[in-house]
């Protein structure tokens, strides 16, 4: 037995992905150093340590890497099975619905519930599920009509219960998810294009009546979640409060270029973190 498990774990890293580990390694290093850099300040202020938050992300990180190794010697033919990726899919939308019943209204929003963002965890379920529909197509045809909306039943009821939080960040990177996928599900180019430039004009309709008529957006989501997107058109207008992030990009693409600044030659991030 103990053999056997090693001879398969032998087999599984000798056909590792380094080259996808060591770039998440490099974006997790990253990352913590970008915590300790923008919240070193606000710790002190908070009166804990200076490497409170840094501490914190380090944890995460841990486990993050430890679920990660997990699953990347699990067995993942397990999720191709359809109850096991129907059962998914179903605590996913119970879970986000428990959000919307049970959880405490913060700046307007309902997203958090005992410590933690259900929508987040539900990507996972939604990815699979999607990934099992559409790879079960036969190879030798394009994807049907048909195979391509199946999916999207179960898609827009994540997505109604996502917006009714409401979370329209979350809405937008699930809307991603799904188009991403169906870029790889087979599809035909000229439906592809013709998806995509949809997407497009959509976008295209959206920024401009954001710019014109920004009082719709207002009454629909609200003046804090209308503002985000208000402010693009006119950042500095707006620096006080939802604009402080596109300045500070302009500032950071300003001084970097497309290759930034040395570490040393950054300026302040002071209160910068969120």
């Amino acid at each position: 037995m103990a053999n056997t498990v090693k001879t398969r774990l032998l087999r599984n890293m000798k056909s590792f992905d380094y080259g996808l580990l060591i770039a998440i390694t490099a974006l997790v290093i990253f990352g913590c150093i970008m915590v300790y850099s923008s919240s070193l300040t606000i710790s002190i202020e908070k009166d804990v340590s200076p490497y409170y938050f840094f501490a914190k992300q380090i944890k995460f990180a841990c486990l993050g890497f430890f679920v990660f190794f997990f699953f990347a010697f699990f067995n993942y033919r397990f999720f191709k099975q359809a109850k096991i990726s129907m059962w998914m899919v179903g605590i996913a939308l119970l879970s986000l619905l428990m959000v919307l019943i049970f959880a405490e209204d913060i700046n307007g929003s309902k997203s958090w519930l005992f410590g933690i963002q259900p929508a987040e965890f539900c990507k996972i379920a939604l990815v699979l599920y999607v990934a099992r529909i559409y790879s079960t197509k036969n190879e030798d045809y394009a994807l049907t009509n048909q195979e391509l909306i199946k999916p999207l039943y179960i898609f827009s009821g994540f997505l109604i219960l996502v917006g009714a939080e409401p979370d329209v960040g979350m809405s937008i990177l699930y809307l991603g998810i799904i188009l991403f996928t169906i870029a790889g599900s087979g599809i035909d180019m000229r439906r592809l294009v013709n998806i995509y430039g949809v997407l497009l004009g959509l976008v295209a309709v959206v920024f401009t009546l954001v710019i014109y008529v920004p009082h719709i957006f207002i009454s629909v989501l609200g003046k804090n979640r209308a503002n985000r997107l208000i402010s693009f058109s006119d950042p500095f207008k707006y620096s006080d409060t939802t604009g402080h992030q596109v300045i500070n990009s302009y500032y950071a693409i300003g001084s970097g270029g497309f290759f930034w600044t040395r570490a040393w030659q950054q300026c302040s991030k002071v209160r910068l973190f969120t």
